[in-house]
């Protein structure tokens, strides 16, 4: 894993501080003063004057560059390690001021260089130059006082070394804090942006959820309402009593738009620790809802092959929502179509199909729709794990086929179909064993068959072409 950069220090942290000011002001105090006394205790006064005078230059020059430390670490260090070296073989008497400057170079070279050749070249050079004036300085003391101070001076040495290295592992160890605050930061911000960014999926997921059920709630029932009356429009002058009746359906549609609206409201204002949501439509309720769409003049064909499983709500919710948006599309796009709903148990999976014919000749399409419907039943097929297929037939009409997969290996289970007396619940239509190619797929005598052939023609009055088949997979 590669180590984190130093960060960049703001203009306003490069910049000297009040505290940088007072704290070269001090050293400069001192050092001026150690100066002036020295010289001002000895030696003629000429030469005590010429000496003042560059003692006082050279002492000015070693400290002001710490002002900028942090601007130029590496080039501060350096100048002043070299300078420090002219600084000691001038003897000038300033006390340890000087080596006070050395070290705040080393440091901050440490601390705010993030090249590691500069910083650490920086710093090597300064110790070496302190080490080397040190050495020179002291050989004139050992050669005054003779061997038996050896011991005394290395010692002296070993200390003045050891104040350096001092700064070279504060150095460190600061660099390596601002590193460390640098990356924490960065961490949260990307927690905080990870957050951010879920909550808006969290929005996102939520808002289309909602748009879904509004979708699946509203336009199945508003579709059935708007064939209804305009075919009640047409036959009123004519014919009353199916005016009458269509007006009826119309009225039937409108509370249970309103019902369903209600309930998705309800399940939305509940609060999640709630634990208690509204009853979802499932399988059973497709008898109910092929049963209104005879009423309005869809004559539909409802099919279940292969004995009915338990399964969890969720499939049954999507399931039912499939056949109900497939169902109103054909009342928008081809009313009065012969159309078969076909359930097909399989290991494991749920097999939803949707096949209806050609709009006879006069059937009136609706308009165009916005593409919503066929959205909504692939993102509910995708959420188990399931697809849905949808396009034109060759021959005219259109199928939409939905595969949904059963969690857990789901096995079948012994008993009635789960749509199981479906002529109780839809007028006009007939409960009996299905013949045909697809019964040998299913297993023997669990296949049900309802047909609903509505003798209703009020939603065959308007005299128009049905629309292209072609142009029904944008516009469903």
């Amino acid at each position: 894993m590669a180590t984190p950069a130093l960060p960049p220090l703001s203009a306003t942290e490069r910049r000297p501080s009040w505290v940088d000011v007072g704290v070269v002001a001090a050293m400069l105090l001192l050092g001026l003063l150690g100066v002036f006394l020295a010289h001002d205790l000895g030696g003629p006064e000429d030469q005590s004057r010429i000496a003042s005078w560059a003692d006082y230059t050279t002492l000015v020059i070693l400290v002001l560059p710490i002002l900028v430390r942090r601007m130029a670490p590496a080039a501060v260090c350096v100048f002043v390690s070299l300078f420090f070296v002219a600084f000691r073989l001038l003897e000038v008497p300033e006390g340890p001021v000087s080596s006070v400057a050395v070290f705040m170079a080393i440091h901050a070279a440490g601390a705010h260089v993030a090249d590691a050749r500069r910083r650490n070249g920086a710093r090597a050079l300064a110790l070496g130059t302190g080490f080397v004036a040190l050495v020179v300085q002291l050989s004139g003391e050992i050669e005054a006082v003779g061997f038996e101070a050896v011991v005394g001076l290395t010692f002296s040495i070993g200390l003045n070394l050891g104040f350096y290295v001092a700064a070279w592992v504060l150095g460190d160890r600061d660099r390596h804090q601002r590193i460390d605050r640098a990356e924490l930061s960065r961490r949260a911000d990307q927690l905080a942006t990870e957050r951010e960014a879920r909550a808006e999926q969290a929005v996102v997921a939520e808002r289309v959820r909602i748009a879904r059920e509004l979708h699946d709630v509203v336009a199945h029932h508003v579709s059935v309402m708007g064939v209804q009356a305009a075919a009640a429009r047409h036959v009123m002058g004519r014919d009353p009593a199916r005016a009458a009746e269509a007006l009826g359906t119309v009225e039937a549609s409108a509370r249970q738009a309103v019902d369903e609206l209600q309930r998705l409201v309800g399940i939305l204002r509940e609060a999640p620790s709630d634990g208690v949501d509204a009853p979802q439509p499932t399988l059973d309720g497709l008898p109910a809802l092929v049963a209104t769409l005879a009423d309005a003049g869809l004559p539909v064909e409802l099919r279940e092959i292969g004995r009915s499983v338990a399964m969890p709500d969720s499939v049954g919710l999507s399931a039912h929502r499939i056949v109900q948006e497939a169902l109103t599309n054909v009342m928008r796009h081809a009313p009065g179509a012969e159309t078969t709903v076909v359930l097909t148990h399989l290991a494991g999976v749920l097999q939803v199909e949707v096949v209806n014919g050609p709009a006879p000749t006069g059937a009136t399409p609706a308009g165009p729709g916005g593409g919503r419907g066929l959205l909504g039943m692939r993102e509910r097929a995708a959420m188990l794990g399931g697809r849905v297929e949808a396009g034109p037939l060759p021959r005219g009409g259109y199928r939409v086929a939905a595969t949904l997969p059963l969690p857990g290996g789901v096995q079948d289970r012994p008993g009635p179909a789960t749509i199981g007396a479906i002529g109780a619940h839809v007028a006009h239509g007939r409960v009996g064993p299905r013949s045909g190619p697809e019964t040998a797929a299913a297993e023997p005598g669990v296949a049900h068959t309802t047909n609903v052939e509505h003798t209703n023609n009020i939603a065959h009055a308007n005299n128009v072409e049905h629309t292209n088949n072609a142009e029904e997979e944008v516009t469903r």
